[in-house]
């Protein structure tokens, strides 16, 4: 019987710990990998030699010997503590102390050993499963070859997996590792980076409140796989995240599936998740900011280049921020009634149609995640944006009456003027939209000058992240 008021140490079950450590995970055999070269990576090893084979019984076994700094008594003590960890959060890839031991969650049957040595002192031992426990033992050292030797009994479907992918998920993940001077063997085999042939090299540093982030841009000369067309965040030359850039569909067909980008993050490590293949976001953290400061430089670099399509209106995926701004600020009740409730939802822009002046070129970007049109639907409301070039028209914006959305004249003088400056111009549709809003709201709520200048420039104040 509990003894009431008398305070006692609260128990875990360690293995259902680690099964949910697990649930993090979406492959378990490439968790095995990852992780071991992780370990290695952050204990600085320049070399990590894998073998991959069956034992004389039919046992599958995947090795990872590194030549990075041995472990001492006290710190091989300590990796045997599940979540204990040498490491410091935002040092390097790992920080949670489950890595190496994880697997045991996976398969009850495997047996985890691990040797380290400097070649005079060594250490080894074995972590396995038993009666539903997590059980250790400490070996007679085998191992004469300075660094770690750390190797996995693998149940036969991971084992058969790894047997066709192993390289692959080497080359995918750490490629990075690789160009800067890691060497990885497989079963001997020198392991080389993805390293396609290229028509455009350039590394430029992304500065974000204060953190700075080297990326590395490549256009090839050939077509790539569709998951290389994308911008790759790495940690000490892991990749973490890889993020198909909202400028995508802004690119020249030609050149659509011929880019890639490195992003070195190590900068924001300290924001790595659990199984350490994302990073976290939300408020508090500056990986938003991050993310899209390296969309707005690299389609800057592409744009100069000449890669994306020619085109006087904004690209998409701004035009797509802007709209997605929009419709959160209308939610706002403080703000709802700027709304002008379109009822164009996506659809062409407001042309020159019958009986209009000026140009007649028009185009219309909508919230659509892949920049994608419905010519002729006549969706529900919601915020739309529309622009067309009007260059007789005086005026720099409207609302379309036919529609309600919102049109930016990018044939007026002070557009063109700005218009291949993207901060310049994004600033300048901006002051429009917002004036166009509060011009059309004055119409159901009135307001004097200088409330409607503060509004505006309130607006543009809570817009300037999306825009510029």
């Amino acid at each position: 019987m509990s003894s009431v008021g008398k305070e006692f140490d609260m128990k875990i079950d360690i293995l259902h710990a680690l099964e949910d450590f697990l649930d993090a995970y979406n492959n378990h055999s490439e968790m095995v990998v990852t992780e071991a070269i992780a370990n290695a990576i952050d204990v600085r090893s320049s070399e990590i030699d894998i073998k991959l084979y069956k034992t004389s019984d039919g046992v599958g076994v995947i090795s990872f010997h590194n030549n990075g700094p041995p472990m001492n008594k006290q710190q091989f003590d300590d990796y045997h503590v599940i979540a204990r960890s040498s490491k410091s959060k935002g040092s390097g890839i790992g920080f949670a102390g489950i890595g190496a031991k994880v697997y045991m969650a996976a398969w009850g049957e495997t047996k985890i050993t691990t040797e380290t040595t400097d070649g005079t002192t060594s250490f080894a031992s074995e972590m396995h499963v038993k009666n539903n426990k997590l059980k250790a033992v400490y070996l007679a050292p085998k191992i004469k070859k300075y660094g770690t030797l750390y190797q996995v009994l693998l149940k036969p479907k991971d084992f058969d997996y790894l047997e066709k992918s192993l390289k692959e998920i080497v080359v995918d993940t750490f490629s990075p590792a690789i160009s800067s001077g890691l060497k990885i063997k497989i079963n001997n085999e020198q392991i080389k980076p993805w390293n396609p042939e290229k028509e455009l090299r350039m590394e430029i540093t992304v500065n974000v409140k204060g953190k700075q982030f080297p990326a590395k841009l490549i256009v090839t000369k050939d077509d790539i796989p569709n998951n290389k067309c994308n911008i790759q965040y790495h940690v000490s030359g892991k990749v973490i995240t890889t993020k198909k850039p909202e400028w995508i569909y802004d690119v020249k067909p030609l050149y659509m599936k011929r880019f890639h980008v490195y992003v070195n993050a190590i900068e924001i490590s300290d924001q790595l998740n659990l199984n350490k293949t994302n990073f976290k976001q939300g408020s508090g953290t500056v990986v938003t900011p991050v993310m899209q400061e390296v969309d707005r430089r690299i389609f800057n670099i592409l744009e100069k280049k000449g890669y994306i399509k020619d085109n006087k209106a904004p690209p998409k995926w701004e035009s797509n921020k802007l709209t997605k701004f929009f419709e959160k600020l209308f939610k706002d009740p403080k703000y709802s009634f700027l709304n002008p409730e379109s009822r164009g939802g996506i659809g062409p822009g407001a042309g020159r149609g019958s009986g209009g002046t000026g140009s007649g070129k028009s185009s219309s970007h909508s919230g659509t995640p892949k920049g994608g049109t419905n010519e002729g639907n006549a969706g529900g409301g919601g915020f739309s944006l529309g622009f067309a070039d009007r260059e007789n028209n005086n005026k720099e914006g409207w609302l379309d009456p036919s529609t309600n959305k919102l049109v930016v004249n990018i044939g007026h003088p002070l557009f063109i003027k700005y218009e291949n400056d993207i901060q310049a111009r994004n600033q300048r549709i901006g002051s429009v939209l917002t004036s166009v809003l509060i011009k059309n709201a004055t119409m159901k709520k009135s307001m004097s000058p200088v409330e409607a200048f503060d509004l505006q420039t309130e607006l543009l104040t809570l817009a300037k992240d999306e825009m510029w």
